[in-house]
């Protein structure tokens, strides 16, 4: 009988621990960040016109640690007429957006003790947007509706949708027509990560 009461007392010790080891909980967290950098002309096509996408790197902050971002933002060639878009602006049909967002946390304990920063990826494509240049192009306002489809680390498996809205500067333009320039972000919504 001591026997059978050891494996078995072993055996919920284990199991409290296993519990007790378990990873955080599904949460949802009100996400927020500003970030700004630069954009350049990329090769990507990702609808086959001859109109190719920009990239956009930016850095910032959020209300859950700095952030760096990359952006692959594709835009149609032609403007198109948008009730959005205020007077003196073409509006452009957005093709495509997708970003990476590399999120670098780091917060005390309750004891005050500073761990090591942890790095994770959130991961959003577009499901909408609108895009208003100026009638000389030499800059945009942009809305863009993004669906979280992932990422890393507390985001793995991660969902919900984000809001961004930003502005754009053309700073160079050269004879084919290849952009550099500034851009600025303000990202609003909702992320649901999953737990472990």
């Amino acid at each position: 009988m001591a026997l059978i009461n050891r494996i078995i007392g072993g055996a919920l010790v284990g199991l409290m621990m296993l519990f007790a080891m378990g990873g955080a909980e599904a949460a949802e967290i009100n996400f927020t960040s500003q970030d700004a950098g630069s954009f350049v002309s990329t090769d990507i096509d990702t609808d086959g016109d001859g109109s190719t996408a920009i990239i956009s790197t930016t850095a910032g902050q959020s209300n859950v640690g700095a952030i760096n971002q990359q952006m692959v933002i594709e835009v149609g060639a032609t403007p198109t007429p948008n009730p959005a878009c205020g007077a003196g602006q073409a509006g452009f049909p957005l093709v495509q957006a997708t970003s990476v967002t590399s999120i670098r946390t780091q917060a005390a304990d309750q004891d005050g003790v500073t761990p090591p920063s942890t790095n994770a990826l959130l991961e959003a494509r577009s499901v909408s947007g609108v895009i208003c240049g100026s009638d000389d192009l030499a800059t945009s306002t942009y809305v863009l509706q993004m669906m979280i489809t992932g990422g890393t680390g507390q985001f793995a498996g991660a969902t919900g949708t984000l809001t961004v809205q930003g502005e754009s500067k053309f700073l160079l333009l050269d004879t084919v027509g290849t952009p550099f320039g500034s851009m600025s972000n303000t990202v609003a919504g909702t992320v649901t990560t999953v737990g472990n």
